[in-house]
C-alpha cells in the first residue's frame, strides 16, 4: 500500500508540474500572440489611410484640408470642456466634416512614437470599441492636420491583453519627439510636459492662442487607472532625421517586455518552490521508511 501511495504522489506531482509549465507557456504566449496579431491589423490600417490619402488629387486634398481647418476653427469655439460629450446641434454642425475626413479610410491618420516603438492608427471619436483597435480623438478637439491655435488631443488605453497601444507612454521624456501623420502629412510634435491628473483635471487640454499642440492621453497609473497621463508636445519642423534621432533613443527590449519577464520569473520561481517542496518530501519519505524497516530498528537480543 505505502509503496502504491507513493507512486501515486510521484504521478501526482509530475502533473502538477506539467500544469504549471502548461500555465506558464500559456500565460507568457497569449499577450506575444494576441499582440502581434492586431499589429498586422493596425499596420492593414495605417497602409490603407496610406494609400487612400495618395490617391486623392490636389484639389481633393485642399478641400479636406479647409474642411478640417473649419472645423478646427468652430471646436475652437466651443464652450465647456474638451471631454465634454458634444449636444445634437453640436454634432449635427460637425458630423459631414468628419465624415469627409474619414473618406481617406477607416483611419484620420496615424501616431508615430519612435522610442517605444509604436506606430497606431488614429479613429474618429474615443469609444470603448475604438480604443481595442487602436487610437481616438477626442472630437471636441482640432483635428491633428496642425495650424495655430488648435490642440488635438489622441487618447488610448494603456495597454491590453491583446495589444500594447500606450502601454510605454510613461517611458517618454521631455525633448521626445513624436509624429502625427494625418491630411497634412508628418507632424512633428516634441514633448514639453508629462503631468498624471485627475480624470476631470483636463485644463492643461484647452487651445492655447497661437499655438499648434497634441496631447496623448492615457490611464495612469498602470492597472490602477485612477489618473491620467497627458503627454504635450508642441509642433516644430518635420525633417527625416528626426525619426533617425528618435530611433536611436529607443527603449531597450527588456524595458520594453519586462512584464514578460515578470511572469516567466515568477513561473521559475513557482517550480523551484515546487521542486524543492518534491524534494524535502522525498527526503521524508526515504527517513519514514528507513526507521520503519527491520534493519532500521533496534536489534533485539
Amino acid at each position: 500500500m505505502k509503496a502504491t501511495s507513493s507512486i501515486r504522489s510521484l504521478v501526482l506531482s509530475k502533473y502538477i508540474y506539467v500544469a504549471i509549465f502548461v500555465i506558464g507557456a500559456l500565460a507568457f504566449a497569449y499577450p506575444l500572440v494576441t499582440s502581434m496579431i492586431n499589429l498586422q491589423t493596425q499596420t492593414r490600417v495605417i497602409s490603407n489611410y496610406e494609400q487612400e490619402r495618395a490617391a486623392l488629387d490636389e484639389a481633393e486634398k485642399e478641400r479636406l484640408l479647409q474642411e478640417a481647418e473649419e472645423y478646427n476653427r468652430f471646436v475652437a469655439n466651443l464652450e465647456g470642456s474638451v471631454t465634454d460629450e458634444m449636444t445634437p446641434e453640436e454634432q449635427a454642425a460637425t458630423d459631414v466634416v468628419y465624415m469627409s475626413v474619414l473618406s481617406t479610410g477607416e483611419a484620420i491618420g496615424y501616431v508615430e512614437i519612435p522610442k517605444i516603438e509604436v506606430d497606431l492608427p488614429i479613429y474618429r471619436g474615443a469609444t470603448d470599441e475604438i480604443l481595442e483597435r487602436g487610437i481616438g480623438h477626442l472630437e471636441r478637439s482640432s483635428l491633428p492636420v496642425g495650424g495655430e491655435s488648435t490642440h488635438s488631443v489622441l487618447t488610448g488605453h494603456r495597454g491590453l491583453p491583446s495589444s500594447r497601444l500606450f502601454r510605454d507612454l510613461d517611458k517618454l521624456e521631455i525633448g521626445d519627439v513624436f509624429i502625427v501623420d494625418s491630411l497634412e502629412g508628418k507632424l512633428a510634435y516634441e514633448v514639453e510636459s508629462i503631468v498624471s491628473v485627475l480624470p476631470y483635471e483636463v485644463e492643461s487640454l484647452r487651445i492655447q492662442e497661437g499655438r499648434d499642440l497634441c496631447t496623448l492621453v492615457t490611464c495612469d497609473p498602470y492597472m490602477i487607472n485612477s489618473h491620467r497621463m497627458l503627454v504635450t508636445g508642441h509642433r516644430v519642423d518635420y525633417v527625416p532625421e528626426l525619426l533617425e534621432e528618435a530611433s536611436q533613443n529607443k527603449i531597450s527590449f527588456f524595458e520594453k517586455y519586462i512584464e514578460y519577464f515578470l511572469i516567466v520569473g515568477f513561473f521559475a520561481v513557482l517550480m523551484l518552490i515546487m521542486w524543492l517542496i518534491r524534494v524535502i518530501l522525498r527526503k521524508k519519505r526515504a527517513d519514514r521508511a528507513t526507521a520503519d524497516s527491520p534493519a532500521g530498528g533496534e536489534e533485539i537480543g
